[in-house]
C-alpha cells in the first residue's frame, strides 16, 4: 500500500510540475480560468502539493478502516494521474 500512496503523490505533484510548465511558457492553452490564475500568481504549484499530500493522507486514513475500498480508490487515481502525467509528457515532447 505504500507505494501505491507514494504513486499517488509522487504522479499528483508530476502532473502540477508539467502543467505549470507547460501553461507557464505558452506550449497549450488552459481552459479553465481558476487554474490560469493559480498559475500566473505562483500558487498552482504549492496548492497542488498540498492537495497531494492532503489526498495521500486521507487514503492512508481510509486504508485502515477500510483497505478494500482503499485499494480500489487509490489504484483508480494512480491510473488516472499516471494518464494525466503521460498526457502531458506527449505534449511536452510534441510541442
Amino acid at each position: 500500500m505504500g507505494l501505491f500512496l507514494c504513486l499517488l503523490g509522487g504522479l499528483q505533484i508530476l502532473d502540477g510540475i508539467l502543467t505549470q510548465f507547460i501553461v507557464g511558457y505558452g506550449l497549450v492553452r488552459e481552459s479553465n480560468p481558476l487554474v490560469i490564475a493559480l498559475i500566473k500568481d505562483g500558487n498552482f504549484l504549492w496548492l497542488k502539493i498540498l492537495g497531494a499530500v492532503l489526498s495521500v493522507v486521507i487514503m492512508y486514513l481510509i486504508h485502515r478502516r477500510f483497505p478494500r475500498l482503499a485499494l480500489v480508490a487509490i489504484s483508480s487515481m494512480v491510473a488516472f494521474y499516471g494518464a494525466v502525467a503521460f498526457w502531458n509528457m506527449l505534449v511536452l515532447v510534441g510541442g
